[in-house]
């Protein structure tokens, strides 16, 4: 059972002076190592709010920093898919050298002597959209046939070294075909004349 003790003429409640007319009330019947092992609990429960929130604002700080790094993933692919997808096509340039009844095509830093009667192929709908330059009658996704085709030399993987040789009916479908590295580019062409596959191989060249 809890009870007061009155001290009577104690210290002033707001300056501490003797003669104060309040009387000075403390507990009685609560053991001071009581009173200690209380403050100790208080201590320890504040000890793990701490920890508890450290570990939160961790594990906040490594999600958020993963959601950046996704984040910058996605605009980074985005870019480079949107740079290989509106890649500027091939335009027909001046060149002196150019032979008669011939044009001179320049794409993405590699020209290219092609007959006069050639044009770009329309590949925005194909499974393979590279640049391609034949005779106006070929339709559709399959590059077969006279034409010149341009790819990426670091992704390209060739069945033959470069250089010109009889056709291969399973990657060809000509009578010749070839490639030689210009630039950024592996420039392959194929057809059924050899000299003109030949003239269009010797004549690709960086700008």
């Amino acid at each position: 059972m809890l009870r007061t003790q009155n001290h009577g003429q104690g210290c002033c409640p707001c300056c501490g002076a003797n003669g104060g007319t309040r009387p000075r009330r403390r507990l009685v019947g609560v053991p001071r190592l009581q009173r200690h092992v209380r403050m100790d609990g208080n201590h320890r429960l504040a000890d793990r709010v701490r920890v508890i929130m450290s570990t939160m604002r961790r594990h906040v700080g490594i999600v958020g920093l993963g959601l950046v790094l996704v984040t910058v993933a996605v605009v980074a692919a985005f870019f480079v898919w949107r740079g290989a997808t509106t890649s500027s096509a091939a335009q027909v340039v001046d060149d002196a050298a150019t032979p008669s009844g011939w044009k001179t095509i320049e794409y993405e830093g590699v020209q290219v002597h092609i007959p006069s009667e050639w044009r770009r192929s329309d590949r925005s709908d194909c499974e393979f959209a590279f640049e391609r330059w034949a005779p106006p009658d070929e339709v559709g996704c399959d590059a077969k046939g006279d034409g010149v085709s341009f790819y990426v030399s670091a992704t390209f993987d060739p069945k033959y070294g470069p250089g010109m040789r009889r056709g291969d009916a399973a990657v060809d479908a000509a009578a010749w075909a070839g490639y030689t590295y210009a630039g950024d580019y592996a420039v392959y062409v194929s057809g059924e004349d050899r000299g003109l596959v030949a003239e269009v191989l010797q004549s690709a060249r960086p700008t």
